[in-house]
């Protein structure tokens, strides 16, 4: 390596740093702007959050954050999810988080398109899982006639919670219309067991198998529904009187 001269060394420690560049004016003013949104929305001052969140988007039209945040907005006020899907339908808007893919399911949700809101949720957990949405998409899916995925994305949240309530309440559905009644029985007899002193997950699980023909197993059901029902109404009798007051 050829050694510094004096020469060069003077030139260098002489030489202006380089200077960052500034950012647009453009963006500051846009992130003035959505500081103060966030600032108004917790505040309370919706309406006021909405102004500053357009005129950050006017002022930055590229940047995601303001259209996430005013898309987020007009989507928890209900009634302008066209408006909402418009902002997040922008050419180029790009995320890595799952925000923009889960707005972009709600929005779609609210507009009466289960599968869509049911595709883009699906973006959305393969960037970062969520139980409380799967289940969701799971919802979505078993309305929009999509059984077998439905049941795929209900059995993770089952995996993952086997508690979840929901979950196996719907996956006891969803096997009886594949036709697996041994699973679907299953299904209807935890949920039984998991409400000890309810009687509606036994009738349930009488309807159910009255429709399979087990009618002795129907009735066994059925009565113990009763027998539950009975102790809940003798629980809730209420007391007499003390005759000595």
């Amino acid at each position: 390596m050829t050694p510094c001269t004096p020469l060069l060394i003077a030139l260098l420690a002489a030489a202006p740093a380089a200077q960052p560049t500034p950012p647009p004016a453009g963006h500051v003013a846009a992130a003035g702007a959505l500081a103060a949104a966030r600032e108004a929305r917790e505040a309370g001052d919706v309406p006021g959050a909405q102004a500053l969140l357009r005129k950050a988007v006017a002022a930055d039209p590229g940047w995601d954050l303001p259209r996430l945040d005013l898309a987020e907005l007009l989507l928890s006020e209900g009634g302008a999810a066209d408006a909402a899907r418009q902002l997040l339908s922008a050419p180029g808007l790009q995320s890595a988080s799952p925000r923009l893919p889960r707005l972009r399911g709600a929005a779609a949700e609210q507009l009466g398109d289960a599968e869509g809101a049911a595709a883009a949720y699906g973006e959305a957990l393969s960037l970062r899982d969520d139980l409380d949405l799967r289940l969701h998409r799971a919802v979505l899916l078993a309305r929009s006639g999509a059984g077998p995925q439905a049941q795929a994305e209900a059995e993770r949240v089952r995996s993952e919670r086997p508690g979840d309530l929901l979950a196996r309440s719907l996956l006891a559905d969803l096997y009886e219309q594949a036709g697996l009644r041994a699973e679907a029985e299953a299904e209807l007899r935890w949920l039984a067991g998991a409400a000890p002193t309810d009687p509606a997950p036994l009738r349930r699980l009488a309807a159910f198998l009255a429709r399979g023909g087990d009618a002795a197993g129907a009735e066994a059901a059925e009565s113990a529904a009763r027998a539950r029902n009975g102790r809940a109404a003798r629980s809730l009798r209420p007391l007499l009187p003390d005759p000595r007051r």
